[in-house]
């Protein structure tokens, strides 16, 4: 018991950043996507049964884990010339009881999984049929499911919408100028998971930790295209601030040219949607800031919690899917090319941005913002993830009786509001809006809010500095490894790759070489223990079906990856036999 718990200990954990926003705060962590039970189960073995392990890769057929109906001429020859078949102390599926007892999981939580159609979903397989209780459930799962299918079917007309606007796609290398065009676009956005670098198919990689690579995709409907911009954690972070300065690049080098813009993203706070991200959509749409106007109208949706699949995560998977060719991702370089051959029918643009196109918006944003969420126009606290639809520059007047106010020739009137984000917690044109004006010069009287007043008639803001101002590059050099442990890791990987000049890449640990933050240059640090590796393997087992209590999940789906050594599995006081007997019956 104790062998199969430290065993597990020995991987390095992966924490999704959807697990933060859905389960409260406490983040759910992954071993890695290339693995599952079964590999799990062989790696152990390799450790802790050598003998039972050598002969079964000798032979190719695993007892306890393969068919007894396919034993391959080799596992025959041997029982009929009266050899002896080692049998594992540790069967497979005793192995896969034990480690279901430590809940574990394998991959990244899905995308689209939601954990309130699964509450209800168990809720309605265990009330009596036809009682009052499966009625009233029913009823619940089918109401939060049409907030689902609204989220769903306001995507598709959006997307309509453009397509009317854009019959043809714009050219990739076509660029009109901002609010050319009296036009709409829609495009989505979202993180892919970490991309493990380098990767091997060797046993030892399996134990060490890899070095980050991040993949933001941008999606735009007028192009019909999508862009894939890559960098590692040696360039830059993976957080708010790296997030706009991607959008932000994308809007310069691939901007539509359309007046009114609809984005479409999940709500991962540490990423979109969080004041960051809120005030750089009040800044671009402002026409009295000339410098940053690109469109006159941006409306950014959110789709409910666990319905968020957009296109996006179908690129994140075709680039999870190519790269089970590989045998060997190196660096960087090779996941961009394995991106942009995923699809040879449309093609991804792959970009790899430079260091200096990250900058720190928070800090040039909060000279003409303030940095913490005011009040809204009625004095309420304002609590920005409780809402799915903002709205900037231009949006529907909405009269006290929750419908919208129509002009004479019956269009909806519309109102200018610079500066001001109107909100709604639901994808519901009916919803009266919110009104948040973050303007540092913005009048106290709350009830000015709502009524168009203009940036250039407040008091003016001194001093403001471009965001291209030195001051605000967010980093000066290559981000350095914070640990050494880390740093010996990926050097130690680097003596399987075949290429020298990417192995080069990952050079051994030397004095001085962790950041200031992380301890002192050339600080003593204590020697990681390192894990005894077994053999390589060969060929990966299929997986297996998994018992209870462990957790599956895709593993093209998005995530970030944790520099914690291994989960710590609690020691529960009661017995060994008292749980397997729970796992059974829950079975």
């Amino acid at each position: 018991m104790n062998k199969v718990k430290d065993h597990i200990k020995l991987f390095p954990r992966e924490a999704s950043h959807y697990s933060n926003d859905m389960n409260g705060g406490m983040a759910r962590y992954f071993l890695s996507p290339d693995l599952f039970p079964a590999k799990l189960w062989q790696l152990f073995c390799h450790m802790h049964l050598p003998e039972f392990a050598q002969q079964a890769k000798k032979l190719g057929w695993w007892r306890s884990l393969d068919s007894d109906r396919a034993k391959p001429p080799s596992v025959v020859e041997l029982e009929t010339s009266g050899g002896v078949l080692l049998k594992p102390p540790l069967t497979f599926s005793w192995y896969l009881k034990l480690i279901g007892i430590y809940d574990l999981s394998f991959g990244q939580v899905k995308v689209d999984t939601c954990d309130k159609c699964d509450n209800f979903k168990h809720r309605f397989a265990e009330a009596p049929a036809g009682s009052e209780i499966e009625k009233k459930v029913s009823a619940e799962w089918d109401e939060h499911r049409r907030g689902a299918y609204t989220s769903y079917d306001s995507r598709n007309a959006d997307a309509n919408t453009t397509n009317k606007y854009y019959p043809l796609p714009l050219a990739n290398d076509e660029k009109p100028a901002f609010n050319s065009l009296k036009k709409v676009e829609t495009q989505t956005q979202d993180f892919g998971g970490n991309l493990r670098t380098p990767k091997l198919t060797v046993g030892e990689a399996y134990y060490l930790r890899i070095l980050a690579t991040f993949c933001y995709s941008i999606f735009s409907q007028a192009r019909r295209h999508t862009v894939l911009y890559f960098w590692n954690e040696k360039i830059a972070e993976k957080g708010a601030n790296n997030c706009v300065s991607i959008e932000h690049y994308q809007h310069l080098h691939y901007g539509s040219g359309a007046t009114n813009l609809i984005k479409w993203y999940d709500g991962t706070f540490s990423q979109c949607n969080n004041g960051t991200m809120l005030r750089y959509n009040l800044e671009i749409t402002d026409p009295d800031i000339p410098s940053m106007f690109m469109y006159q109208r941006t409306d950014v949706k959110i789709p409910p919690t666990g319905h968020t699949y957009l296109v996006n995560d179908s690129w994140f998977g075709a680039i999870s899917r190519a790269a089970k060719n590989w045998s060997i991702i190196s660096d960087l370089s090779d996941w961009v090319t394995i991106a942009a051959g995923c699809s040879r029918k449309n093609p991804p643009i792959c970009v790899e941005p430079p260091q200096e196109v990250h900058r720190d918006w928070r800090e040039y944003l909060g000279q003409r913002f303030v940095k913490t969420t005011r009040t809204d126009s009625k004095y309420n606290k304002v609590n920005i993830s409780e809402y799915h639809w903002f709205n900037y520059g231009v949006g529907e007047v909405i009269g006290p009786d929750g419908k919208q106010v129509l002009m004479a020739d019956g269009s909806p009137q519309l109102q200018s509001h610079p500066g001001e984000v109107w909100m709604r917690k639901e994808l519901n044109e009916k919803e009266p809006w919110v009104v948040l004006d973050l303007r540092r010069n913005a009048p106290r009287d709350h009830s000015k809010w709502g009524k168009g007043l203009r940036t250039r008639d407040l008091p003016a803001v001194d001093g403001v500095l471009p965001i291209t101002d030195p001051k605000f590059q967010l980093y000066h050099a290559p981000l350095p490894i914070i640990t050494k442990e880390k740093i010996q890791y990926l050097h130690k990987l680097s003596k399987f790759l075949p290429d020298p000049a990417k192995a080069a890449l990952y050079p051994p640990y030397v004095e001085g070489m962790l950041c200031k933050n992380n301890g002192s240059a050339g600080a003593a640090v204590e020697e990681p223990e390192e894990p005894e590796a077994p053999d390589e393997l060969e060929e990966p087992v299929p997986a297996m079906p998994l018992a209870t209590g462990l957790a599956t999940a895709e593993s093209s789906e998005d995530s970030s990856q944790s520099d914690d050594s291994g989960s710590e599995s609690s020691d529960d006081d009661e017995p060994l036999a008292a749980r397997l007997t729970r796992a059974k019956h829950a079975e």
